[in-house]
């Protein structure tokens, strides 16, 4: 059969606008950085502000919509430890050369760094307090030294090591001490929370209170356990029978202040009474209670029979919560939040306590007891008794958690907290986040139940719907977002693809009325874009909407993020409204509800069922209103989802009869547009996937196979085994193989052929050895069929997954069944060597390329001032423009933004580059950058401003009882507490120097009617000057609105002017192309 040539007349250039360099401007518009290298968190409750310091040198400040700033180390050494100081509202750092550095978080911008101070010894921990501005320096050496954060400087206050003085004081007075030369190290160190003048000091060997007005100590706590007691390792000890000292590990104190908890190296928690060092309260584990004590029956038959060791993980750290859930001045009940103790190999997480109220009742008539009375003892150890725990299991082992209070930094940072961050290992060594809500709902549900069980009976109306709320809450405690940073740090990014959305496909997803996934609250301040790119970002709006999809390997989740320019539209008074990127939770692709449906076993992989597969690719497709996705997983299996209005609307799948489909019932999420309803499973890793919006699906595998279902008839339309023949182009039959040659790429598209000129839906299968076929769909009314003689057609060879495009001959956009009269269907294939144009899709070759510049590694036909291009990008960090439909070299770029994996464009010329971290395999971060970034408003963060949250007052100490207790509790209730001005001048001395000049709040119309409070003469003053200086300042802004309009106006018309113009040039472009042809390098043939 002779197929018609075409000559070069037949086919009008479709790049010229494209091809003057001008047009071409690489540029990355923004970074998006996943922290997986987390060392420190704080957090500031007035304010609600999140900071991450990291072991790269950096520290990234969260505060809300758009509020981020990060700030970076002079040298780029790791964050030892992080903190706000609330009274200075600055942030401190401790480094890992032992510098304390401190940003002015009032700097309008982003922080200022006010100060380096370099200590002589290694810094173990840092403490400060919301009521002054010293912050407590504990070095390795036993000594605390404390930093005046306003003055900027080290004060001349120092404390020694204090546990030095006690050791020697016991060999002075005789008594029998063995030391041992760690216990002397500091571990901790704790501002008592309802008296400033006391300081918990936590040595190895024991706790140590002292008093910094008086600098003595007040109490020395130290646990020794008997010989025969158990301890933390139960009766295996090998040391059972002898006197122990177990070294401290953490430190907690009780919201009122009267008892505290120590964490040991054993795994037990010992709890003291402050007034109390003689012995504890209590000593128990998180399964045994009085570890401390020897029972001489149960001794005995152990030592018959000694039994193995019990191995816990030491108590690495300990946080006591209080509630607003009394009115009683001592707090109701509490919780304690317990790091490690659990026996070594079990799930990794974190333990909460629910502990009973501190309310001792009052004393019975009698002799006044020597020390505590033992009814208050009593009390004092009932409350430290759990009646309820709960286990945070998480994806990864604990290193550190914060908690986030709702409203005072008082009280030892853990009043009221609403959620709790982790700090997880993650692989390769990562170190990431997860947040979750806190305390958990089964605390609070018990509270209530207990309230109700107390109350008058409820009827039976009531007390069906109480039944039917308990049925539809979980009291596990819910996930919550964190900004994207840490959020795709947790969730393990491994890859991922840019969407350019049209306007009302946007809308319909990102406007969905459902419920939306809890975040963690964050609102410290606002954000504004530079002034500088105003001009540009009026301009935004014309922009398409994009979403960046990620793949997320630790979780096995597909996520969206809003990156559309219009997020950026943001002029004072108007602030940020959304974080850029903005995370699409409710958009979420999750298959781990898929894998346990009862229907997948025995026909699934099993890696799938076990959850260890990966996000490999993601397909989508517009069907009328609604969005279809298949997701490929790495072991093979395709999972389909819709949005839940065509779930509903749609009927319900007739039974599979075919085994590669399975109908899946997951729960209804109500926080989630998409639903799950069907899955593909293969006998090999699929290699390529393709949707059609007529309601078919395409899956090829890596042996050769490839399956064509109905998805909406639930039925296959054709199989072909990797070992059936196949008919080669000059119809011969041929057995080839199927491993070596599996369909790299799939297509469907809606058009005549050059051996068929009947519009019809058919699907293009191109192997890697360029070889395809072509597989028409006969939609009789049923389930469809495939015609079966699939024609055969060339094509690139090592093609690129997404490497087949159909393009107009007339327009050079995506063909769509001819939107022109003589308009021809243009099969443009992509493969690692070279690229190839196709007429009618099977007809003549009218373009080919085989390109010098490396293999490629990804490619889009895109579309710029009315002209289409292929754009492909290779291995070694460049792009490469080719005409269309010719395929002539027309520019090659030198990315902005290189990737570790291809590059993920889209069809604007914009793309996402990846960088993978080094030993996790999961990308540190994501470039979104473009081929055409004039007048572009992306670069760089937002101006900030941090808005400084209101002082609360200290909290005042509380008596352990009644009043007939207050004599011997004179030592902390009758001592008289200090303020934090007091605390400040002793701590300073005398000659202490006037507090550094700080930031003044800008001089902002947008902030003045936000933040302003008040009005002053100085304020009159800088108001007058701000006038005289503004006019000439409006006058320039006035005239540039009145350009921007002009601006605005010459973007609606810039196709046509931009068509015009190229009229008038295009005899002589065409000329001086054709001269110019032999400077480019590259080879065609034709």
């Amino acid at each position: 059969m002779f197929l018609k040539r075409h000559n070069n007349d037949d086919f009008p250039d479709l790049s010229i606008e494209l091809r003057d360099e001008i047009s071409w401007v690489p540029g990355t518009l923004r970074t998006f950085e996943y922290l997986l290298n987390i060392t420190a968190l704080a957090f500031d409750p007035t304010s609600r502000i999140l900071a991450a310091g990291t072991s790269s040198g950096t520290i990234h400040i969260f505060g809300g919509a758009g509020v981020e700033s990060k700030l970076t180390l002079p040298e780029p050494v790791s964050v030892k430890f992080l903190s706000f100081s609330q009274l200075t509202f600055t942030i401190l750092c401790i480094d890992g050369n032992n510098c304390l550095h401190a940003w002015d978080l009032a700097v309008y911008g982003r922080p200022k760094l006010l100060t380096s101070q370099r200590f002589h010894d290694a810094v173990s921990c840092l403490a400060l307090s919301p009521s002054h501005s010293h912050a407590f320096v504990t070095l390795a050496s036993g000594e605390v030294r404390a930093y005046d954060v306003e003055c900027c400087r080290v004060s001349p206050y120092k404390i020694p090591n204090l546990w030095d003085l006690y050791e020697e004081k016991l060999r002075q007075t005789g008594i029998a001490h063995q030391a041992s030369p760690e216990s002397r190290l500091p571990i901790d160190i704790a501002v008592h929370p309802r008296d400033l003048n006391l300081l918990f000091i936590a040595y190895e060997g024991g706790i140590i209170l002292c008093d910094l007005k008086e600098q003595a100590t007040i109490r020395t706590y130290e646990l020794v356990l008997r010989p025969g007691a158990p301890g933390g390792e139960g009766y295996g000890s090998k040391d059972l029978l002898l006197h122990r000292r177990v070294p401290v590990t953490a430190i907690a104190i009780h919201p009122a202040g009267h008892f505290f908890a120590v964490g040991h190296l054993d795994g037990s928690i010992a709890f003291w009474a402050v007034e109390d060092e003689d012995q504890p309260l209590a000593v128990r584990t998180l399964d045994s209670s009085d570890v401390n004590i020897v029972d001489a029956a149960v001794l005995e038959q152990h030592l018959d029979s000694p039994p193995p060791s019990v191995l816990r993980e030491s108590i690495f750290k300990l946080a006591w919560c209080g509630f607003s859930n009394s009115t009683d001045p001592r707090g109701g009940e509490t919780a304690l939040a317990i790091l490690g103790g659990t026996p070594v190999g079990d799930a990794p997480g974190l333990t909460v306590e629910w502990l009973p109220a501190f309310n001792p009742d009052a004393p019975a008539a009698g002799p006044g007891a020597v020390g505590i009375p033992p009814a208050l003892r009593e009390a004092m150890r009932s409350s430290t008794n759990p009646v309820d725990a709960y286990f945070y299991e998480t994806r990864g082992v604990v290193q550190d958690f914060y908690l986030t209070p709702t409203r005072t930094p008082h009280l030892s940072g853990a009043f009221d907290p609403d959620s709790i961050v982790f700090i997880l290992e993650g692989p390769g060594g990562s170190r990431v986040t997860e947040a979750y809500e806190y305390p958990p709902q089964a605390f609070l549900s018990r509270g209530k139940e207990e309230k109700a069980d107390a109350g008058a009976d409820l009827d039976v109306e009531e007390d069906l719907a109480k039944t039917l709320a308990d049925m539809k809450v979980s009291d596990e405690p819910v996930r919550l977002l964190l900004p994207p940073a840490l959020e795709c740090g947790s969730a393990g990014v491994s890859g991922g693809q840019l969407l350019r959305l049209d306007t009302h496909v946007y809308q319909r997803l990102v406007d969905w009325k459902g419920l939306r996934t809890p975040t963690l609250t964050l609102k410290g301040g606002r954000a504004w874009c530079d002034e500088l790119d105003v001009s540009e970002l009026r301009l935004a709006k014309y922009e398409p909407h994009r979403l960046l999809v990620t793949y997320n390997q630790r979780d096995a989740t597909v996520r969206f993020f809003d990156v559309s320019a219009q997020l950026l539209i943001a002029q004072r008074p108007n602030a940020l409204e959304s974080d850029y990127p903005a995370a699409l939770s409710h958009l979420t692709l999750s298959t781990s509800h898929v894998t346990t449906d009862p229907a997948l076993a025995g026909r699934a992989s099993d890696a799938f069922l076990r959850g260890e597969a990966a996000v490999a690719n993601v397909n989508f497709v517009s069907v009328g209103e609604d969005t279809e996705a298949a997701i490929t997983m790495s072991s093979g299996e395709v999972v389909l989802f819709r949005t839940r209005h065509a779930q509903q609307a749609s009927r319900i799948l007739p039974p599979q009869t075919d085994q590669e489909l399975v109908t899946v019932q997951p729960r209804v999420l109500e926080d989630n547009l998409f639903a799950p309803y069907l899955v593909i499973v293969g006998r090999a890793p699929s290699t390529a996937c393709a949707l059609t919006r007529e309601g078919f699906a395409a899956v090829a595998y890596a042996d050769g196979s490839l399956v064509i279902a109905n998805i909406r008839r639930n039925a296959v339309v054709q199989r072909m085994r990797p070992d059936s023949r196949r008919q080669s182009a000059l119809g011969l039959h041929r057995r080839e193989d199927s491993s070596a040659d599996a369909i790299s790429a799939l297509l469907w598209v809606v058009s005549p052929l050059a051996e068929e000129p009947t519009t019809s839906l058919r699907l293009l299968a191109l192997r890697s050895s360029g070889t395809g076929r072509i597989y028409t769909i006969d939609r009789d009314g049923g389930a469809g069929s495939a015609k079966a003689a699939p024609l055969a057609f060339e094509g690139a060879s090592e093609v690129l997954n997404n490497g087949i495009f159909v393009v107009d001959s007339k327009t050079g956009g995506t063909w769509r069944g001819g939107e022109r009269p003589g308009s021809k269907p243009l099969l443009v294939s992509v493969g690692a060597r070279g690229a190839r144009c196709n007429v009618d899709i099977t007809g003549e070759r009218i373009g080919k390329i085989d390109w010098s510049i490396g293999p490629a590694t990804s490619a889009a036909v895109v579309e710029k001032l009315g002209s289409h291009a292929l754009l492909v990008f290779n291995a070694t960090g460049e792009s490469a423009a080719y005409s269309l439909p010719r395929l002539e070299l027309m520019h090659t770029h030198q990315l902005t933004a290189p990737s570790t994996i291809p590059p993920s464009p889209d069809t604007t010329g914009d793309y996402v580059a990846w960088a993978r971290h080094a030993t996790a395999g999961v990308m540190r971060h994501a470039s979104y950058a473009t081929l055409f970034a004039g007048r572009r408003p992306h670069a760089g963060l937002p101006d900030v401003e941090y808005v400084r949250g209101p002082q609360v007052p200290q909290p005042q100490p509380v008596s352990a009882g009644p009043e007939t207790w207050s004599a011997w509790l004179g030592g902390l209730t009758g001592r008289g507490t200090m303020t934090g001005e007091q605390i400040d001048a002793m701590l300073a001395g005398p000659d202490r120097p006037p507090p550094r000049p700080r930031a003044q709040p800008p001089r902002s119309p947008g902030l003045a009617g936000a933040f302003g409070t008040g009005v002053s003469a100085a304020g009159v003053a800088d108001a007058a000057e701000g006038a005289r200086a503004g006019l000439a300042d409006r006058l320039g802004a006035a005239l540039n609105e009145r350009g921007q309009a002009l601006s605005e106006l010459e973007q609606h018309f810039n196709a046509l002017e931009e068509g015009s113009r190229s009229m008038v040039a295009q005899a002589k472009r065409l000329a001086t192309q054709q001269t110019a042809k032999g400077w480019f390098n590259f080879s065609s043939s034709s």
